[in-house]
């Protein structure tokens, strides 16, 4: 009894409270969260007074969610990564933009690991591709088909600093415009004389111009890489052109531009001995074009072969001490890309022009009198283009029409960017609805009429035409940003002297009883006979 006193004794302490060491604890735990309560109620007191209200908005904008365009959800999203390879790439285009119609000119789909972000507005289009750099990569499975050629070095196909390398050198090449007129245009116009030369062979009596016209397109291309022309019926010639074309059907296919595809990827061992085949023969010309090239004499040579350009470029950045991706002799490699991705587009739309020119004979009597009126076709230039406005007004809207590039060449984006205020996030796979622009009733008002006075300043003028340059530019067929195609100057060079040519050489008919079919949805022109008939 007296130790339980005692032991009640000891814990009397401040005024009588009972403390054991548990209420103590509770109690300078309770003393440490007033302070902090009392300090917490300070801050929030000072930021509510002394805080500009606009300091306030800001820090809030910074934690702002920006959200994914939208689009259609799993069901249609797989729905429309099937359809690429039943409609070829202008069916699923025309698909895409009646898609745009309900979520937007920026809308995504996709499935899994594979998102698609489809772009149909110009305007959106020029801010994405050119003010980031980071949508100007590519991460297909065309890369995974050349890769057994573009293992290493700089080529078109490649991204980051061996992309850049290639494309300083085509900025003085194909980009340039001395080397375009002074090399470039002369080659072009001796392979337009041997087509010119071909047809006159065949003139008068129907045939299908389509093979001549993929001769001519990588005869083209032959001369200017290799300073060699093709000659139309050498058997090994023709095989070369064959390589190509093989190569190249399935490149058009749309899901070649997915980063992954098991149907395409199980096509390769196929496609891999064609695809040597055309390196090899690359190879060995680019090796026949170097070995015959003097040694620059001066600083400022004369431009030559685009192989042998290539050798110098190289080998300057390596005098100059710079590390180079590339070897001196790669050149072979960047005519492959040229070859492999723009094998159809020319053919494809002169095929498109003859069958036009045919069935309106009056367009083609109006063209032919305005280029006769500027002299032989020998001797007019690219540069001439402006004096002739209802020939490129023409064979604008044809292209237009039937665009050759509808889908261009999708970009994988490397970084989290906003295009039109949406969220688009790195390893996405963005494409351009270039078909969508080109035909956009917003912009065009009736699209499906083939009308080429659209392209006047003044459509109603019928004696006195001039081109309007800003709806010339609408047409992107080409793309846009540092990833368009780099073989457009080329392109559009070659494709006005053959229109210019074949106008005045020849009248183009259809063989009597037949009717133009214009009204074709596929991606080529179907297979068709038409006469050229030599002028006279």
């Amino acid at each position: 009894m007296k130790a339980a006193m005692e032991k009640s004794a000891t814990q009397i302490k401040d005024g009588g409270h009972l403390k054991t060491g548990q209420d103590k604890r509770s109690f300078i735990l309770g003393i440490a969260l007033l302070f902090i309560a009392v300090i917490f109620g300070i801050v929030v007191t000072v930021v509510l007074v002394f805080v500009p209200q606009g300091d306030s908005e800001m820090m809030t904008d910074e934690v702002e969610i920006i959200p994914v365009p939208p689009g259609p959800g799993p069901a249609r999203s797989l729905e429309l990564l099937g359809l690429g390879p039943k409609l070829g790439p202008t069916g699923l285009a025309k698909v895409l933009y009646n898609e745009t119609l309900e979520y937007g000119s920026v809308f995504q789909y996709g499935a899994g690991n594979i998102q698609l972000v489809v772009i149909g507005d110009l305007d959106i289009m020029k801010d994405a591709f050119t003010l980031t750099d980071s949508f100007n990569t590519r991460r297909m499975v065309v890369n995974a088909m050349l890769s057994p050629l573009q293992n290493e070095g700089s080529t078109f196909q490649t991204s980051g600093s061996p992309w850049l390398e290639i494309r300083q050198f085509t900025g003085q090449t194909i980009l340039q415009s001395n080397y375009l007129q002074t090399y470039i245009q002369p080659r072009i116009d001796q392979s337009v004389d041997s087509l010119m030369t071909s047809m006159t062979a065949r003139q008068g009596s129907p045939f299908n111009p389509e093979w001549l016209l993929r001769v001519f397109f990588v005869d083209v291309n032959h001369r200017i890489y290799f300073d060699q022309g093709l000659v139309y019926d050498d058997d090994d010639d023709q095989a070369f052109v064959n390589d190509i074309f093989s190569c190249q059907k399935i490149v058009f296919e749309p899901n070649a531009t997915m980063p992954a595809s098991p149907v395409l990827r199980s096509q390769l061992p196929l496609f891999l001995n064609p695809l040597h085949r055309f390196a090899n023969h690359t190879k060995l010309f680019a090796s026949e074009a170097l070995s015959s090239s003097p040694t620059p004499p001066t600083d400022h040579p004369d431009p030559e072969s685009l192989v042998v350009m290539y050798e110098r470029f190289i080998s300057g950045l390596r005098a100059d001490g710079k590390t180079t991706w590339s070897d001196p002799d790669d050149g072979w490699r960047l005519t492959v890309d040229l070859l492999f991705t723009g094998h159809s587009s020319i053919p494809q739309i002169v095929r498109w022009m003859s069958l036009y020119l045919a069935a309106y004979d009056d367009y083609q009597q109006r063209i032919v009198q305005e280029i006769n009126s500027l002299g032989n076709y020998t001797d007019i230039t690219y540069e001439d283009r402006f004096r002739l406005p209802l020939t490129v007004a023409f064979l604008t809207e044809v292209d237009r029409i039937h665009h050759h590039s509808p889908l261009g060449v999708p970009r994988f984006v490397t970084a989290n960017e906003t295009v039109n205020g949406f969220h688009v996030g790195a390893g996405t796979t963005v494409i351009s609805n270039l078909w969508q622009i080109s035909n956009d009733p917003a912009v065009w008002g009736d699209p499906h009429v083939f009308r080429p006075e659209r392209f006047f300043l003044d459509e109603t003028s019928s004696d006195q035409y001039e081109l309007d340059a800003d709806k010339l530019q609408l047409h992107t067929p080409f793309g846009v940003g540092l990833r368009s195609c780099p073989g457009e100057k080329i392109a559009r060079r070659t494709l006005f002297k053959t229109m210019v040519a074949l106008v005045q050489e020849f009248q183009i008919v259809l063989p009597e009883g037949i009717e133009a079919d214009l009204d074709q949805t596929g991606d080529f022109a179907e297979p068709y006979d038409v006469k050229y008939v030599k002028r006279v």
